[in-house]
């Protein structure tokens, strides 16, 4: 990557957790850097990893950086790092099954209503936004495939970059939450609160013509406080992207998201 310094920030409708950006689009800004100074090298098959390490105040200005081959996004004052990205291997493309639109509309009907989701208001499957508002993919088990979760993303004009492809960091935010509900549905009772702390994303195909995608996802494996899992764009039965991501639990919490600790991870 060439090395650049920009001044931004994540607007308040792109958040996740109260006050601060949703996880997945986060580290979308970071690979969106890369992916817009490939140039003429652009393919459309690109891979890139993020670790997000610090939560992302909204409506406030960042710096978004590359320097030494990384993206780093962090506070005007440099005290405090964000998220670090760099290039990487391509994810996995082998699928445990091919989720259909008619079976992810069915496991939407059973996704977490609004007075019992952990962020009701997030971005990607906030159950309180607006139809434009938000994303709204409400992830939901899928009854046919145990271990997996499954939701209709209804593409919207607005998530479409002037290339005509999908925004790349919209496009990261819509596989980052449906990981978290195949733990969830995997493990079942209350929904805890887990945060994104590592996403890795392989884009093979940005652009589509369908307005109707299924956004799956399926648990890997939890090691005491990270839950890694697997997400994946499926137009029909073709995959547009696929991602690996690590969740995690944090030490603690605060409802308000002043602060939380987290837990180290690899």
């Amino acid at each position: 990557m060439n090395d650049s310094n920009a001044v931004t920030r994540i607007a308040s409708r792109y958040s996740g957790p109260p006050r601060t950006g949703n996880g997945g689009y986060v580290c979308g800004v970071c690979a969106g850097l890369a992916y817009s100074q490939l140039g003429e090298q652009k393919q459309d098959s690109f891979t890139f990893e993020v670790r997000y390490k610090s939560p992302v105040p909204v409506d406030l200005d960042v710096s978004l950086l590359s320097k030494d081959n990384l993206c780093v996004l962090e506070s005007i004052d440099g005290k405090t790092t964000y998220a670090e990205g760099q290039s990487s291997k391509p994810v996995s493309s082998v699928l445990p099954a091919v989720v259909t639109l008619e079976q992810a509309r069915y496991a939407t009907l059973q996704s977490i209503p609004e007075k019992e989701h952990a962020f009701p208001d997030c971005y990607v499957c906030g159950p309180a936004r607006k139809v434009g508002d938000g994303l709204r993919i409400l992830p939901g088990p899928v009854a046919e495939h145990s271990g997996m979760a499954a939701a209709v993303w209804n593409v919207l004009p607005d998530a479409m970059s002037s290339s005509g492809d999908l925004s790349v960091p919209i496009l990261w935010a819509a596989l980052d939450c449906p990981g978290y509900f195949a733990y969830h549905f995997s493990h079942g009772g209350a929904m805890q609160v887990a945060v994104l702390a590592k996403m890795k994303c392989t884009v093979i195909r940005p652009r589509t013509e369908s307005d109707q995608l299924v956004v799956i996802g399926w648990m890997k494996r939890k090691k005491g406080p990270l839950v890694e899992v697997s997400t994946a764009l499926l137009d029909g039965s073709e995959i547009l992207a696929i991602a690996d991501g690590t969740w995690m639990q944090p030490a603690s919490w605060n409802p308000e998201n002043t602060g939380h600790k987290s837990p180290q991870y690899s």
